[in-house]
């Protein structure tokens, strides 16, 4: 029987086991953004392997990572793929992409540790992962997917270059220890005038009362804008946007519309 030749690794970087938790916040525009630690180089991992920091750097490097990383299109998926097809694993299945990273770079407190900034995609299973962040608290963790060969060493087996990096998959639990989000990030964005009326008229008890008395309109009659005067002008949608009245915006809206809208400033 002709022994098989074995031209490479593919690499997977996960085993199974329950995540750590921890409560984070959602994003205003749907996606949670994180910063995570990726992978540790240098260092045997839990399944005995290791990769120098030199050949992730040069797989870092390569025209392909580069160009994904430019065209904000390196995603990653959720979990490795279940096959033994190499062409399967060096591809990234569209269809289940959970995340794109969008930068890389060494820690420059820890310098082995690779930290990238990562944030949902747009996709059921990209908002699935968002949901499971901000309703269930998990923490995120992540492995790496890619081509390579090994050597033998006194600490385990270490990874050569040229390694081939596909991605850093959503997973479990990864086999590098550190290799979890540290923290999510929270990006303010401006908050107009109209946000802050709209507000007013669905949540401000002061509102309410204001209009059981005076207007008494439904919320899909009412439109609410904010003067220069910083007054709320109160308008009829059902009659042509004829201005109803004018209200001046009391300390009391005032101070329930600022601390709806302060937990959005980060």
């Amino acid at each position: 029987m002709q022994k098989e030749s074995i031209v490479g690794y593919v690499f997977h970087e996960s085993v199974m086991t329950e995540a750590e938790m921890r409560s984070v916040r959602q994003n205003p525009n749907g996606t949670v953004r994180i910063e995570a630690v990726l992978q540790e180089a240098s260092l045997p991992n839990r399944n005995g392997r290791e990769y120098p920091k030199q050949v992730l750097s040069q797989a870092l490097a390569t025209p392909y990572i580069l160009e994904k990383l430019n065209t904000n299109s390196w995603a990653g998926e959720a979990n490795h793929p279940i096959t033994k097809d190499v062409n399967r694993q060096m591809m990234v299945d569209m269809n289940n992409v959970s995340h794109i990273i969008k930068k890389t770079w060494w820690d420059p407190k820890d310098s082995n540790l690779l930290i990238g900034i990562v944030e949902t995609a747009g996709t059921i299973t990209g908002k699935n992962m968002a949901g499971m962040i901000t309703e269930n608290n998990m923490q995120c963790s992540f492995s790496m997917r890619g081509l390579g060969d090994v050597v033998k060493t006194p600490r385990g087996v270490q990874v050569k270059s040229p390694l081939k990096l596909v991605c850093y998959d959503l997973v479990s639990f990864p086999s590098h220890t550190k290799a979890y989000q540290r923290k999510i990030i929270h990006e303010a964005s401006p908050i107009t005038v109209q946000e802050i009326a709209a507000y007013a008229a669905s949540n401000s008890e002061d509102f309410k009362q204001l209009n059981e008395s005076y207007f008494n309109l439904t919320n899909d009659a009412l439109s609410l804008d904010l003067n220069e005067n910083n007054e709320l002008v109160v308008m009829d949608k059902n009659n042509g946007n004829k201005v109803q009245g004018v209200i001046l915006l009391s300390a009391k809206i005032n101070e329930e519309v600022n601390d709806f809208f302060s937990k959005f400033k980060f």
